[in-house]
């Protein structure tokens, strides 16, 4: 499994480290439904002073940016997305967008089927 947040795949932000740790949580062996999925994109905890990166920002903007869902009027978090792909080629895409308030103002699905890669002969 691998993070990505507003840096490089991996960077370990506290939000990224946290996040991973509550979906492995979360699966826990069984399969993740869409609620679940996007109850863990919300999480609005800030993470302790002691953990935060230093990117070039005040501590406090530091401290606003390290929750997984930020509620800021001029940065935040505006959309959340759901992409789930099953082994026998069905994939769902789901993606929630939000307001400067944290508000949902919209929700988008898709869903389709991953055709299989065509082998070609040695």
């Amino acid at each position: 499994m691998h993070g990505l947040s507003n840096h490089l795949l991996e960077t370990p932000w506290p939000k990224l480290v946290r996040s991973k740790e509550r979906l492995v949580d979360a699966l826990d062996g069984q399969a993740l439904d869409t609620a679940a999925a996007f109850a863990l994109l919300a999480d609005r905890e800030s993470a302790d002073d002691a953990t935060l990166p230093v990117t070039g920002v005040s501590r406090e903007r530091e401290r606003m940016m390290s929750s997984a869902f930020i509620v800021s009027p001029d940065y935040g978090t505006r959309c959340s997305t759901v992409f789930a792909l099953a082994r026998d080629g069905t994939a769902n895409f789901l993606e929630r967008s939000f307001d400067a308030a944290g508000n949902m103002t919209g929700e988008v699905a898709h869903a389709f089927t991953v055709a299989a890669p065509l082998h070609q002969g040695a």
